[in-house]
């Protein structure tokens, strides 16, 4: 294959040197997130087109994937849902959700035998404020939050 016919997929590849490069500058560890994220969709509209098992173990990975790289997954996974209650229809979407749960158990299996240290740490024991409730209430219409 040569360049003269494919012009897209060269400019693609010098546009996502651009990305990675970004990416790998400021090494956040969002990165994973994103990158997951956008494989679950990609992978998701995969299945909406045909839901067949292999479509629905790769929607498994990718949302484990999404929920090892960061725990905000877990919103993006809840929102998709969310957004098309005609998924619950469907026993693939439980096949896939079971599949997920079935890799993640592992690490919430470590989780409870650590007393959910990193969940603690995030929530409680870090050097910011501990997380009160109302930040979350408060948040959506405007109020400030508290002063240090």
């Amino acid at each position: 294959m040569t360049w003269n016919k494919q012009p897209s997929l060269f400019y693609a590849m010098v546009l996502s040197m651009i990305a990675l490069q970004l990416g790998g500058f400021l090494a956040v560890p969002d990165i994973p997130l994103l990158f997951f994220t956008a494989l679950f969709f990609y992978r998701y509209d995969r299945f909406l087109k045909k839901e067949s098992w292999i479509n629905t173990i790769w929607l498994g990975m990718c949302a484990v994937f999404l929920l090892y790289s960061k725990y905000h997954g877990i919103l993006i996974l809840f929102f998709t849902l969310l957004s098309n209650l005609s998924l619950f229809r469907s026993p693939r979407v439980y096949a896939a959700g079971f599949f997920t749960l079935l890799l993640f158990m592992p690490h919430l299996w470590w989780q409870l035998q650590h007393d959910f240290v990193s969940f603690r740490y995030h929530l409680q024991e870090s050097n910011v404020n501990p997380y009160k409730l109302s930040y979350t209430i408060e948040y959506v219409p405007g109020k400030t939050g508290p002063t240090p």
